[in-house]
């Protein structure tokens, strides 16, 4: 498959708008006051970008196995990447976030799931470029890569700690992101879902939800993504 370069920044938003705080303070003596508005962080969502795995293959000439040929007449498979950046105000940061996709296909009985994503599982800083290879059936697999190497199908700056994914083979995957002392939860992140959908069915929606725990002088509080339409944002990530 053609090497797909991971962009440092994203470079082309289709959302950006403050967190709503959502919760009481930990301190006792604030849990009833609403955290100050300049301290509810700001995030920024990338628009999503969506590849057919079979054409990439084609491309390359990949020869797949003889099993996945068969899924593959059931099945389509969507190569999926999302973005989304926070802006803690001045004075705060972002402790914790939670990412959640929810995938639909707004065809009634139809769905479709997460076959794969990235990153699974991250409990160390990594510094050097990390490139992603899509196995024959179609995995995602990590490894560290050389600068401006051509060789990988995905190629990411760098994975910054700590990261678990949830909701392999759901409708629902989502990522938990931790704060390290090394490693702020400010800029970019990139997360990649392998979609299996059901053969010739409609456009993919991406249902976005956002929750982050946010440290301030006066506290700690929870922020999420609302919206007027509730707590979640829905854009077409596949049309098809």
């Amino acid at each position: 498959m053609p090497t797909i370069f991971t962009p440092t920044d994203i470079v082309d938003p289709w959302f950006s708008g403050d967190l709503v705080a959502t919760g009481p303070r930990s301190t006792k003596a604030a849990a009833k006051t609403e955290p100050a508005r300049n301290e509810w962080p700001a995030v920024t969502i990338g628009r999503p970008q969506c590849w057919d795995l079979a054409e990439l293959a084609s491309a390359k000439g990949t020869q797949l196995p003889a099993e996945l040929r068969l899924l593959l007449d059931a099945s389509d498979f969507r190569l999926l990447q999302l973005a989304f950046s926070f802006h803690p105000k001045r004075g705060t940061q972002v402790n914790w976030a939670r990412f959640e996709v929810g995938l639909d296909l707004g065809e009634g009985s139809a769905s479709a799931v997460a076959y794969d994503v990235y990153p699974k599982e991250v409990t160390k800083r990594v510094d050097r470029n990390v490139k992603l290879t899509i196995s024959p059936s179609l995995k995602l697999a990590g490894a560290e890569a050389s600068l401006g190497s051509l060789t990988t199908d995905i190629a990411m700056a760098k994975v910054e700690p700590s990261v678990i994914a949830y909701g392999l083979m759901e409708a629902t995957p989502s990522w938990d992101f931790t704060a390290h002392p090394q490693a702020p939860l400010v800029g970019s992140r990139f997360v990649y879902i392998i979609v299996q959908k059901p053969k010739g069915s409609g456009p993919l929606t991406a249902n976005l939800r956002i929750v982050v725990n946010v440290a301030g002088p006066r506290g700690m509080f929870r922020a999420a993504l609302k919206t007027e339409a509730g707590d979640s944002l829905s854009v077409v990530a596949c049309e098809r």
